[in-house]
């Protein structure tokens, strides 16, 4: 079993106060409002949501992996 250190660089968080019904669409394919992630190399997750009323939003989350053995 490999030893990693896991770095959240940039967090987001999406939150609908008006309409309800939010559509995610996360680069990873989940269209839930979070994922659980265990990547193997650093990489960058997507997401785009967009309400009812059609407003739409986009933001990235990366996540470095580093081997600390």
């Amino acid at each position: 079993m490999s030893d990693y250190k896991l770095m959240i660089v940039n967090i987001m968080n999406v939150t609908d106060t008006s309409y309800g019904g939010l559509v995610y669409s996360w680069s990873n394919g989940a269209t839930t409002q979070s994922i659980n992630i265990s990547p193997n190399t650093s990489t960058t997750y997507y997401v785009s949501v967009t309400d009812q009323v059609g407003c739409f939003a986009e933001d990235s989350v990366r996540v470095c992996v580093e081997d600390v053995r």
